[in-house]
């Protein structure tokens, strides 16, 4: 399924509105992610982790993600906006009523940082207020340590950037972004104390179609639990498992070969400790 979009934002000269491109496209890759990215959120409310969140603290960024003036602010003494980086942000707040912030937060930030010339280096201020915007649609993702999550990554960042003006899309550069959102989003799993250690409902499904002493590959796995996408079956069910004791690799040494087989753990990690669902 593909859906472009372009932004309402002027540039401030012709020569600018040339240097990088203002589409950007719903590719199947980007569909993926944010759907596993969704389906990731939903299992982390389910399990309590906003409640665990809001107990602990304020969200990531407690301003108005949605204010030019205070983001020029964050810029530093005698930084400027540009007028068309300046438009960007009406435009923001204006999509964010559609619910499409998976979307539409990481074109805003390659927008931004394109329109006003911000380097990946000094890209804090935009991340900083990316959990904000997307916590107007999941509030858990307010909570996400993004500009932590994405120090040292101005390579990465750089090569999306890169990829996104040859390809005159933004599209590298928002699949880039929505990898490292769903990193920020299992260091903030792994940050809520004794969290990891309980079985999710994928986890638990997971379990529940294998048998124990029998081996089994990714794909029959798959097929089992009624998935088509390989990332889905590791991201949401194995790697989980695989973390918490409840399942083990048949070549441990060798964690991606294609004869990889998974086996049920014969007993619970850390029996001595009370985990969630088990016996």
């Amino acid at each position: 399924m593909k859906q472009a979009s372009k932004t309402s934002e002027t540039p401030k000269s012709k020569a600018k509105a040339a240097s990088y491109p203002k589409t950007f496209t719903l590719t199947p890759a980007i569909a993926e992610r944010i759907g596993l990215l969704m389906e990731r959120e939903g299992v982390l409310v389910e399990r309590g982790a906003l409640k665990r969140c809001q107990a602990k603290g304020k969200p990531a960024f407690s301003g108005d993600p949605y204010d030019p003036d205070a983001f020029e602010a964050s810029l530093g003494k005698g930084a400027e906006l540009s007028a068309s980086a300046r438009k960007l942000f009406p435009w923001i707040k204006k999509k964010s009523q559609s619910g499409s912030q998976l979307f539409l937060a990481p074109a805003f930030a390659f927008l931004l940082s394109q329109s006003q010339g911000i380097p990946m280096e000094e890209m804090a201020p935009v991340y900083r207020i990316l959990p904000a915007i997307l916590g107007g649609y999941r509030p858990l993702f307010s909570y996400l340590p993004l500009e932590e999550t994405l120090k040292g990554k101005e390579k990465q960042a750089q090569k999306a950037v890169k990829d996104a003006l040859e390809k005159q899309d933004a599209a590298p550069f928002i699949l880039f972004l929505l990898k490292e959102i769903d990193a920020s989003l299992s260091q903030l799993s792994a940050s809520l104390t004794g969290f990891e250690g309980q079985k999710s409902p994928l986890v638990r499904k997971l379990l529940d179609s294998m048998r124990a002493g029998q081996a089994y590959s990714a794909s029959q796995l798959m097929e089992k639990l009624g998935l088509k996408s390989r990332v889905a079956i590791k991201r949401n069910y194995l790697e989980p498992a695989l973390r918490d004791g409840y399942v083990k690799m048949l070549l441990p040494d060798k964690p991606h070969s294609p004869n990889q087989r998974y086996l049920k753990a014969s007993l619970p990690p850390n029996p001595t400790k009370k985990v969630e669902g088990s016996e």
